[in-house]
């Protein structure tokens, strides 16, 4: 009888034991389960916080993404009242509203850190092929009309942008 008591004692010492040290894992991350997905963005050397808006960018904008896991990015047109304008497609007419929340991803190449593009008639083109496009009235002032994505694992960042050649500069424009 004597035997089967400390054969006990032991057993229940050890699951004590065992759950003391399952437990202080957890709790100290020593399993690593508790881990955070880390996700920033920068844009010409200024952080970027999630939500963010009003950034103008130009071919050759230094992005920097940094990540502990694989990332996505995607580019989306982004539609407001504000930021509406004409273009045509062949002899579609269309306007910029007609395409909110569409994947522009692929008019956009980000390499080593670098985000190129070409006009915003190329742009859309490259999204809308097949006819020439021809744009009647760009903005006059910075507004967003497109979304960056980043997703990673857990995280996600959104930041609102245009880009320089859809601001017009009455300034400047030649007849």
């Amino acid at each position: 009888m004597k035997n089967i008591c400390n054969i006990v004692i032991v057993v229940v010492s050890v699951i004590v034991i065992g759950a003391g040290v399952v437990l202080t894992g957890y709790f100290t991350d020593w399993f690593g389960l508790n881990k955070q997905t880390t996700l920033s963005l920068s844009i010409n050397g200024k952080n970027i916080e999630n939500g963010t808006s009003g950034f103008i960018l130009s071919r050759g904008s230094e992005i920097i993404i940094t990540s502990d896991t694989d990332y996505t990015i995607t580019i989306k047109a982004h539609a407001t009242d504000n930021n509406d304008f004409a273009f045509s497609v062949g002899d579609e007419p269309y306007t910029w509203k007609d395409l909110d929340g569409r994947d522009m991803s692929e008019a956009f190449t980000i390499t080593d850190n670098v985000i190129m593009f070409g006009s915003i008639e190329s742009i859309i083109s490259s999204v809308l092929s097949g006819y020439s496009v021809y744009v009647f009235n760009e903005l006059r002032k910075p507004e967003d009309i497109f979304e960056l994505i980043v997703k990673s694992e857990k995280m996600s960042l959104s930041v609102l942008f245009t880009i320089t050649n859809m601001i017009l500069d009455p300034n400047h424009i030649v007849f």
